[in-house]
């Protein structure tokens, strides 16, 4: 494996930078081997690492950004160019891009007009980036995203059961396998129960694949003005990215008082279906929120990051997915009817 300077020498030597040193490793995000770096002459930039099984995903999701904004005035953040023209560079099997180090500490509205400013403009943004395929013709080589997928059921129970094998056999199960075994067992059972949606006939546009807050930057009036992590882009329902980036902005955590979230749904809603260029399609937007749930009781994460993979900085999203799942399960009907009245 590559030290740490060498890597950065290398990355420097490929993109004909001043040379690159370490600063520290990004304190948001899932990944513990992405890295902000430093030139002599003061530039910062943002290193991204990526899996080494992820070379088709990375193409995909800059080719997606790129159709974005070749063909819009959209702020697309998009990684740098090597010698060779290339936007990500392979160093001793692993896939790197390199971005301008942009801080993007993560802030919120400190008052109820900046909220509705904040939320108005990402709703409106979301409606821009899904009106560029409404205009122009998605390339061919532009590809599915993958993550949002359905995942068979049938695989995923034996996942599931597998995991439960792993925690029995364990001498001293701790609080994560507690919790891991309820969230399990939550899981398949409503697994059995549910009727999961249709899914001929859903719109195909290119997407971001994950749109909120911490990925925009704002000026100090709640302007954006860069649009960062295109990572999983590509294409997919744009209900689907609606409605989980719905969740994120206007719902984010507060499960239990979704119907005060009236006056932020109605401008995030509203600031959409201004910019995105179709009537808005309540039934599909049903067969969105369904999807959605039958990923979330399929989908094995993070559970596969602690078991399989064996780190733990996903552990704390178990529990937020846990409540994810409860919410849908009980209150998908009103998050949909929730969305209707602000139309």
């Amino acid at each position: 494996m590559e030290s740490e300077q060498l890597l950065l020498d290398k990355i420097s030597k490929e993109y004909n930078l001043p040379r690159l040193s370490f600063l520290r490793e990004p304190r948001k995000g899932i990944s513990t081997k992405n890295i902000i770096a430093s030139t002599e002459d003061g530039g910062e930039y943002f290193i991204k690492r990526y899996k080494k099984a992820d070379l088709d995903k990375i193409e995909n999701s800059e080719k997606s950004a790129r159709f974005i904004s070749e063909n819009s005035d959209i702020p697309v953040v998009s990684s740098l160019k090597n010698k060779k023209g290339e936007l990500h560079l392979a160093i001793s099997g692993q896939q790197y891009s390199i971005f301008p180090f942009i801080s993007n500490e993560e802030t919120r509205p400190n008052s109820e007009v900046e909220r509705i400013i904040y939320t108005r403009n990402l709703g409106e943004m979301l409606g821009r980036i899904h009106l560029v395929s409404r205009k122009v013709s998605i390339p061919k080589t532009i590809k599915t995203i993958e993550a949002w997928n359905l995942d068979d059921r049938a695989r995923s129970v034996l996942e599931y059961e597998k995991i439960l094998k792993f925690i029995g056999e364990k001498d001293s199960p701790d609080e994560y396998d507690k919790k891991a075994k309820k969230f399990i067992n939550l899981k398949s059972s409503l697994l059995k129960k549910n009727k999961f949606a249709k899914r001929e006939n859903q719109p195909a546009f290119v997407c971001h694949g994950d749109y909120h807050g911490r990925n925009i930057l704002f000026d100090g009036r709640w302007n954006i003005i860069g649009i960062c992590d295109w990572d999983i882009s590509g294409i997919g329902n744009p209900y689907s990215e609606f409605i989980r980036s719905f969740n994120m902005i206007v719902i984010r955590r507060d499960f239990d008082h979704i119907e005060d979230k009236k006056d932020q749904a109605k401008v995030f809603i509203n600031g959409y279906v201004k910019e995105c260029g179709f009537v808005f399609d309540l039934t599909k937007l049903e067969y969105a929120i369904e999807a959605w749930y039958e990923k979330l009781l399929t989908i094995q994460w993070p559970l596969t990051d602690h078991y399989y993979l064996n780190h733990n900085k996903t552990d704390s999203s178990l529990y937020s997915e846990y409540d994810k799942v409860i919410f849908l399960r009980d209150k998908r009907k009103q998050l949909l009817e929730l969305i209707k009245s602000c139309l």
